[in-house]
């Protein structure tokens, strides 16, 4: 099913909350972007059918920049109502969000500047669905670059090592 823009913005709000993340309406613009294109990378189609737009900042929607645009540089409190998204629809939606979610809104405003769909889009025009779906497709999941702008963990936090994970696993040596 290919949702409204508007309903798939409430959704990662709605996932930022849940993370105890504070999300602005320019980082959701982004991780909606990310979303498209995933979506039309992995399952072959949109996950909303409203047109992303190059505008200054970076790619968006023009239906969701109206729905939390009183926010202005604030975390967006309220997210909307989301109920048509398939819960397995919002488990990728999670899975994107939790992606992107160490950049900072300017880290993925800069991220997307530097990408074709929008550098190769004139200012305020549509950004084509095939130019999104051709970048994901051959870039952000090909073979080679899968997991490149992924965070890399160096090592884990004391707090969450556990002494008898290792003594569980030990055999295998």
């Amino acid at each position: 099913m290919v949702y409204k823009a508007t309903e798939a913005a409430a959704c990662v709000v709605k996932i930022a909350e849940e993370f105890g993340d504070d999300i602005t309406p320019l980082k959701l613009q982004k991780i909606l972007y990310y979303i498209q294109g995933t979506f039309l990378a992995l399952k072959g189609r949109p996950a909303f059918s409203d047109e992303i737009l190059a505008w200054k900042h970076g790619p968006a929607v023009h239906s969701v920049y109206n729905k939390y645009k009183q926010y202005g540089r604030d975390p967006i409190t309220s997210p909307g109502n989301y109920s048509t998204i398939s819960k397995s629809d919002q488990l990728l939606f999670k899975e994107i969000y939790k992606r992107y979610r160490p950049y900072t809104a300017e880290q993925l405003l800069e991220k997307t500047h530097e990408e074709p769909p929008w550098l190769n889009t004139a200012g305020q025009d549509v950004i084509a669905v095939e130019s999104i779906r051709e970048y994901f497709t051959d870039t952000v999941y090909g073979d080679d670059n899968l997991l490149s702008d992924a965070p890399v963990v160096t090592e884990l936090p004391n707090e969450l090592y556990d002494p008898s994970e290792d003594e569980e696993w030990s055999h295998y040596k």
